[in-house]
């Protein structure tokens, strides 16, 4: 990874080593004012297949990664981006719910990363 790149990698899962119940994934670049250049939302087990978020991402390029901008992209995912289902293992509302919570939480840590990395 280059200076001002940071990623994180959230998961739930039932137990420790079982199937995961939502997991995500996120890349961020900070420009030279520590702006959100790129954002790489990538969501699994909320949908047929892994998607990225592409609404959230575009929200946040340009903007500071700040706490307001990040609970706007975590709910938009959560409530615009993904189509999860219910099944043995997790309901849709659930599913939902933690995945706007493990999207805040990715980028938060995504950007303390590329904090450090320079940003």
């Amino acid at each position: 990874l280059g200076p001002h790149t940071g990623t994180s990698y959230q998961q739930v899962a039932r137990t420790h080593g079982s199937q995961f119940q939502v997991a995500v994934v996120v890349k961020v670049v900070l420009d030279s004012g520590n702006r959100c250049q790129k954002a790489n939302i990538a969501m699994l087990a909320v949908g047929e297949q892994p998607l990225l978020a592409e609404q959230a991402s575009k929200l946040l390029a340009g903007q500071p990664l700040n706490d307001q901008n990040i609970d706007a992209a975590a709910h938009l995912v959560a409530t615009k981006e993904i189509d999860p289902g219910t099944d043995i293992h997790a309901t849709e509302q659930y599913r939902r719910h933690v995945a706007e919570v493990l999207v805040r939480r990715a980028l938060k840590e995504a950007l303390a990363d590329a904090m450090q990395r320079g940003g």
